[in-house]
């Protein structure tokens, strides 16, 4: 089971904002899962007219689409905005790297506590740090990558 937040959405029926009839939408969206991953992706999902409530009809992953010309426009109204090029794949392996770059940061913040924690103690930080000049270099080189 996922939660899904909608970050994008278009639709044929722009011009009535209290659709009278079922409406299809196109959405991309955040998938967040029961085991804490999160994926992007892109949907079509249909919307009851305000009659019934207004809400969206969840169909266990299908969505009829009634014609290509209409799939056509709402990928073509999604595009003109900005969003319709993207790709999944290309934001989830962003987010892993995201979180990799996350942890890497927080080992070397470990590290770093570790050097500094064997430093003595000076009261004039100015000689500490031109003291160990070379050492702080050397680890701030190691954690900028």
């Amino acid at each position: 089971m996922a939660r899904v937040q909608v970050i994008n959405e278009t639709t044929d029926n722009t011009t009535d904002p209290k659709p009278v009839e079922w409406t299809l939408w196109f959405q991309w969206c955040r998938y967040f899962y029961d085991d804490s991953t999160m994926e992007y992706g892109y949907r079509f999902i249909w919307k009851r007219p305000q009659s019934e409530g207004g809400s969206l009809q969840a169909a266990r992953g299908q969505a009829r689409i009634p014609s290509i010309a209409l799939l056509e426009r709402l990928v073509g109204q999604a595009r003109a905005a900005g969003w319709g090029e993207y790709n999944a794949d290309d934001f989830t392996v962003r987010q892993r790297m995201d979180a990799l770059q996350v942890e890497q940061i927080r080992l070397g913040n470990a590290q770093r506590d570790r050097v500094l924690s064997g430093l003595p103690r000076m009261p004039d930080w100015d000689a500490q740090i031109a003291e160990n000049s070379e050492e702080i270099a050397a680890l701030s080189k190691r954690l900028s990558y």
